[in-house]
C-alpha cells in the first residue's frame, strides 16, 4: 500500500515520511526517506527512526508532527 500511494502522487520512497509505533511498522519504517515513531513506540523500531516525538502516541503525536512539517516549510 506505501508503495501504491507513493507511486500515484509519483514520489520515490525517499521523500515519503512515514509514523509509526510497533513491529508491524518496521517495514515501512525501513523503506522510507523519514522514518518517525511515536514515543512510546515498541523499543524494537525505536533505532529505526530519524525521529521520536516528545508525544506518545493517541496524545499529540501527529499534532507533533504536523507542527513540525508546517514549520519547515513555513521558511
Amino acid at each position: 500500500t506505501l508503495e501504491n500511494v507513493a507511486r500515484e502522487l509519483g514520489i520515490s520512497l525517499d521523500e515519503v515520511a512515514f509514523v509509526g509505533n510497533d513491529v508491524n511498522d518496521q517495514p515501512c519504517l525501513n523503506q522510507v526517506g523519514l522514518p518517525i515513531v511515536v514515543n512510546d513506540a515498541h523499543q524494537d523500531v525505536v533505532s529505526i527512526a530519524l525521529y521520536q516525538t516528545k508525544n506518545p502516541g493517541g496524545h499529540g503525536a501527529v499534532r507533533e508532527v504536523c507542527d513540525l512539517f508546517e514549520q519547515v516549510l513555513a521558511k
